[in-house]
């Protein structure tokens, strides 16, 4: 019950007005003052509840003494409201002002689900291009909206730091995995989208989600050549002999663990 209230009041309506939704279309045609009794609210409140839900069509009332409410048929409801949500939607991208974003910005976010729905949006605006590194754990959440992204045309290339699940993308370039993580705090990702927007986040069991957002060409460029030096690295590594994967290991590790060693 609970989670369909919040989804009620997710498409605008109010808590009583999602209650009254619910009571009509279980138990059928009432009164307002068997509704009022039922959800144990007073009568003024729920009259004008239910006012509002008659002057937007989505309850219908007969007039009589006593009158009476019905809820409309569920699917009816929902077609109604994705109707007018659709109607909204187009109004405000036809008509809310706009000008040229700044692109010195960067932008911190952080909540698990605003970060989700922030990848969501800039893989959903992307046009030509996703560069995305992560690991499969991670991956596995923005598949779908990257596999629609290859759909309608845009090339996606896959970096995968872990291979403990395979993700199946027809663009997948690399899967590595690197002692590099061991020392985050958390699982590291980046994305780039149309060579134009990068983001850089991290996720972790142990706190929220972060998310740095920006269109500054420089932190672009970075972590576009970051992704390009991967893809050199994983090419040489296939290249090694045995004797040679022994002497310089993983992520050739031997080679940058003297420069940054903490302890150092």
């Amino acid at each position: 019950m609970d989670s369909l209230i919040q989804q009620l009041r997710d498409v605008g309506f109010t808590e009583l007005e999602s209650k009254l939704l619910i009571l009509l279309s279980e138990q059928g045609s009432m009164t307002g003052y068997e509704a009022a009794k039922k959800l144990g609210i007073s009568r003024s409140n729920v009259y004008a509840a239910l006012q509002r839900l008659v002057d937007q069509s989505f309850v219908l009332h007969a007039v009589g003494e006593p009158s009476h409410y019905a809820a409309i048929d569920p699917a009816q409801l929902s077609k109604t409201i994705a109707d007018r949500m659709q109607a909204s939607l187009r109004y405000v991208e036809e008509h809310m002002p706009s000008h040229k974003q700044e692109l010195s910005f960067f932008y911190s976010i952080e909540g698990d689900k605003i970060v989700a729905e922030k990848i969501g949006q800039v893989i959903a605006a992307a046009e030509t291009e996703i560069i995305v590194e992560m690991t499969s754990r991670d991956g596995m959440l923005v598949q779908h909206a990257l596999q629609q992204a290859e759909n309608r045309g845009v090339k996606v290339l896959w970096s995968i730091s872990s291979t403990e699940e395979q993700l199946p993308a027809s663009s997948l370039l690399a899967s590595r995995g690197g002692q590099i993580d061991q020392h985050l705090a958390g699982r590291r990702f980046t994305m780039i989208i149309d060579r134009n927007i990068a983001c850089i986040g991290m996720r972790s069991a142990a706190e929220e989600a972060k998310l740095l957002y920006t269109e500054h060409p420089v932190m672009t460029e970075y972590v576009l050549s970051r992704f390009i030096q991967d893809i050199i690295l994983f090419e040489l590594e296939q290249q090694l002999t045995e004797e040679q994967r022994q002497q310089f290991g993983p992520y050739f590790s031997r080679l940058w663990e003297p420069y940054l060693n903490k302890e150092m």
